[in-house]
């Protein structure tokens, strides 16, 4: 790093610490509760996204190994990577709303009006 990197780098650290001292301790406690609250969510949305997607692998599987001709394989195929395609999509948007709604939710707590 260079000495005006770290210059810049420790101005944004100050700069920071400065302003979160502008925020009553119970304000950035729930703040990082309502954090934490979300980051729980998220992963439990992960995993559950996570187990789904290796059981519809495990079952495309299965339907592979019971095609009857190339075709059949081909046709399984572009079935499995059609749905698994809007699988992931639909996954993306569910999960940038979810980013989007943690994000408000935290945020309001630093705001004077959303403080309770």
């Amino acid at each position: 790093m260079t000495a005006r990197t770290e210059r810049t780098a420790s101005k944004v650290e100050t700069r920071a610490d400065d302003r979160m001292t502008e925020f009553p301790a119970p304000d950035l406690m729930k703040m990082t509760t309502t954090l934490m609250n979300g980051w729980t969510e998220l992963n439990t949305h992960l995993l559950s996204f996570a187990q789904t997607s290796i059981r519809n692998n495990l079952d495309a599987a299965q339907e592979l190994r019971n095609c009857q001709s190339p075709q059949e394989v081909l046709d399984t195929q572009m079935r499995v990577a059609r749905k698994t395609y809007e699988d992931y999509l639909e996954e993306a948007r569910n999960i940038g709303n979810l980013m989007a709604r943690m994000s408000n939710d935290a945020v309001q707590w630093l705001s004077p009006n959303g403080r309770a």
